[in-house]
């Protein structure tokens, strides 16, 4: 069963479960579920297991292409994740070396004292590219409204917008890697000859920040004006951990 309510969780829906031993169940959730998770065996629930959900609303973000050879981006990022906030996460790296830049999983992981998820297959990315930069050679032109429009998440082909979150609450932070891949339509004009051709160009948007998360998943805000000018407000996890929680 999964529930919005922490104090009736039994009282929730009901998952499908594909696999049942007595030292674990399998159930089929889709992208979105989240909520307080009980077994049911003949009428009696067991207890509460919380499936937290976080959720970015409308993050603005806007700044200049790094090295300044770049459009003018503009993105607006609505984004959810759901992941797991538990005591057991306590334990040591197995690997000191480790650092948040290698590839993640969608599971938690309790002997590294981490867990990793992805962003839910409803984010979202509003973009657009404008403005004019030059090289030693070319002039090029993002012509207003050209490039604008909304990228759903994707983790197929180069036109994406992926991300995915860290979390470690027991050492207060969590680690946030974004990523939106465009073709642009671009006008390029030789400074030379002064001839104007129509040109794509892949624009890519990297936001990589660290933010503070305490034990019961709520997590700080944050700013930043490098190279790109953002600011993340404090967001408090739906469903977030229970204190009676079965360890």
């Amino acid at each position: 069963m999964v529930s919005e309510v922490q104090d009736n969780p039994a009282a929730g829906t009901s998952l499908s479960w594909t696999d049942w031993q007595d030292d674990g169940i399998m159930a089929a959730l889709d992208n979105e579920t989240a909520g307080y998770i009980t077994v049911v065996v003949d009428g009696v629930p067991s207890n509460a297991f919380p499936l937290s959900r976080w959720e970015i609303t409308d993050l603005e973000v806007r700044g200049i292409h790094p090295g300044g050879i770049g459009p003018q981006i503009e993105l607006k990022i609505n984004a959810s994740w759901r992941g797991e906030i538990l005591d057991e996460r306590n334990g040591i790296l197995s690997d000191e070396g480790e650092t948040f830049m290698e590839p993640t999983w969608s599971e938690p992981n309790p002997e590294n004292s981490r867990t990793a998820t992805e962003f839910s297959i409803s984010s979202s990315c509003d973009y657009s590219f404008s403005g004019t930069f030059e090289d030693s050679r070319y002039r090029y032109e993002y012509p207003e409204g050209a490039n604008q429009g909304t990228m759903p998440l994707s983790f197929n082909g180069m036109e994406n917008f992926l991300g995915t979150v860290t979390m470690r609450p027991d050492e207060g932070k969590a680690l946030f890697n974004i990523l939106l891949t465009r073709e642009a339509f671009v006008l390029k004009t030789d400074k030379q000859s002064g001839a104007t051709t129509a040109d794509e160009i892949f624009v890519s948007v990297g936001l990589i920040f660290e933010t503070g998360m305490d034990r019961d998943g709520n997590i700080s805000s944050h700013e930043d004006v490098s190279p790109y000018q953002f600011t993340l407000s404090d967001m408090e996890p739906e469903y977030p951990p229970l204190q009676e929680t079965c360890r």
